[in-house]
């Protein structure tokens, strides 16, 4: 005191704990934005499997949109009375049983929700668009299919075996599949199969717009996460 030392340690130990806070500052400010890289990080590997995901659902659309429309090109010319074709008519006997299985959408979605970590997604707007995606359109196309495959399998499949004649190679007799259109048994058959078919059609095209769109916005994030 005497030596007037007292300000002088004061100054000095104000000093110290100035520095120790900005230290502990800098540290928690290093520490959180490590942890925002990695919830970044984290949230980018969902979006990436994701779109992963997208990728092989537009294949599905793309496979099945051209299955589908080929298929609906043969009922409207057989619906037409096109009996003098016989490749048309061998054409239809082997799709008008054809079931549209339901598909499994959404694994990486669905982990996403499970895991917890749907926070990590900061963009809301597109987790709307995931849920009306998964939730909505592939769930509604899955219905529908699976409507028809039921159908198909208890009101078309039985009923064909019975009234037409099956040759060695499993095939419908092109004989018996002319005498079924022209007595009108096959029709109300092939005209709810073109309809159903025409249905799951749009489903695919509009899903297929929902997925690109998807796809598009993913893209775009992963351009600006920088």
């Amino acid at each position: 005191m005497e030596k007037h030392k007292t300000s002088k340690y004061l100054k000095y130990a104000i000093g110290e704990i100035v520095l120790v806070v900005i230290g502990i500052l800098i540290a928690l400010s290093i520490n959180n934005w490590n942890q925002e890289r990695v919830s970044k990080n984290k949230a980018y590997s969902y979006l990436n499997q994701i779109n992963n995901d997208l990728s092989l659902d537009l294949r599905f659309y793309d496979s099945m949109i051209y299955d589908w429309s080929e298929f609906i090109l043969v009922f409207d010319k057989v619906i037409k009375s096109d009996l003098k074709n016989d490749t048309l008519i061998t054409k239809l006997g082997s799709i008008l049983t054809i079931n549209s299985d339901p598909r499994e959408f959404g694994n990486s979605y669905n982990n996403l929700i499970n895991s917890g970590d749907i926070d990590l997604i900061e963009d809301k707007a597109l987790l709307t668009k995931f849920h009306e995606y998964y939730r909505i359109s592939c769930q509604l196309y899955n219905n529908v299919s699976e409507y028809q495959r039921t159908f198909n399998i208890h009101n078309i499949e039985g009923p064909l075996v019975q009234t037409l004649v099956m040759e060695e190679g499993g095939s419908y007799s092109l004989e018996s599949l002319k005498k079924g259109i022209a007595s009108g048994n096959l029709i109300s058959m092939i005209n709810w199969q073109n309809s159903s078919y025409k249905t799951l059609l749009k489903f695919l095209k509009r899903n297929q717009k929902e997925a690109q769109e998807l796809q598009r916005i993913i893209k775009d994030l992963e351009e600006t996460k920088g």
